[in-house]
């Protein structure tokens, strides 16, 4: 049985199955996981013809994740923008099915990739993802489920897996703040040897991951929910002289960085998923004064 309080589900799978906290092996993601019928680490590497996927006598994986809906869409529209996997090709035909008793929307996503070799033609290699999208308790959240891939012959044992699901609600841990404001500010106003850096101004606002994220991808990001929306997290502004640059220049001389925003946990020290952003003009980030701060 694997049951993920925070994702709101539990779900029995054979006892042969492996069973992983997310599409990373070792790092827990929130409310994620990544179920196979093999044993990954006996894959190896896959061939150049198609390296991320697995061909379907190996077996079969499933995968459980909370994804946003900001706006409550309805689950055929939303379907219409769920993106999984680098080889995504097209969604195909969906349709309303009953998972858990809600009323849940199963489609096809077809992959495919295409490989070019030295001395011939190229090689294209096609496979199909099997989604389920089933409501939460929550209208700005759904649990997408897929099966890949869904040419195993696993696949009606999985199926029947799916039909198996059952829902309850989410828990979402609430963790202490371990790292304070004075304790961010610090780090950026002084020296390694304790004395003040002229001219560097620093502010930190106390918010949740969901506000974080939504102040570094006003436009909406990654539908994928891979933190507890509600852990928080300090989004850091940084300005003034000696900032360090940002990785990745398209010139051999960056022009100076002029300001920093990113964030920073403050209930632990895990920073998968974070941002930062490096500016070389203007002198501070648009917006960031008026963003919410659960500290004051």
């Amino acid at each position: 049985m694997v049951t993920s309080a925070e994702g709101g589900y539990t779900l029995v799978v054979p006892s042969s199955w492996k069973v992983q906290p997310g599409i990373l092996p070792g790092t827990p993601w929130f409310g994620q996981v990544h179920i196979t019928s093999y044993d990954p680490a006996t894959i190896g590497r896959l061939g150049p013809e198609a390296p991320d996927m697995l061909p379907p006598q190996f077996g079969i994986s499933l995968d459980l994740q909370l994804w946003w809906n900001p706006n409550g869409e309805a689950l055929d529209q939303y379907a219409q923008r769920v993106h999984i996997g680098p080889d995504q090709h097209a969604i195909l035909s969906g349709r309303y099915v009953t998972i858990a008793g809600r009323q849940a929307y199963r489609m096809t996503i077809q992959d495919e990739h295409g490989f070019q070799p030295s001395n011939g033609p190229v090689v294209i290699t096609r496979q199909t993802r099997q989604v389920w999208i089933i409501p939460t308790d929550r209208e700005d959240r759904v649990l997408v489920v897929y099966a890949t891939p869904g040419e195993s012959d696993l696949f009606p044992a999985l199926e029947k897996i799916v039909g198996g699901l059952v829902l309850t609600r989410p828990a979402s841990a609430s963790l202490p703040v371990i790292h304070q404001r004075e304790e961010i500010i610090n780090g950026w106003l002084y020296d390694k040897t304790g004395a003040p850096i002229a001219g560097r101004r620093v502010e930190a606002k106390l918010m949740s991951y969901a506000e974080a994220v939504a102040a570094f991808s006003p436009g909406g990001g990654l539908l994928r929910i891979d933190r507890d929306p509600d852990e928080l997290f300090w989004l850091v502004a940084v300005s003034g002289p000696d900032l360090p640059q940002g990785r990745g220049g398209l010139t051999a001389t960056p022009p100076p960085t002029t300001w920093i925003m990113y964030e920073a946990p403050a209930t632990s020290d895990r920073y998968e998923m974070t941002g930062t952003q490096y500016a070389s003009t203007s002198t501070w980030p648009a917006g960031f004064d008026a963003l919410p701060d659960r500290c004051r």
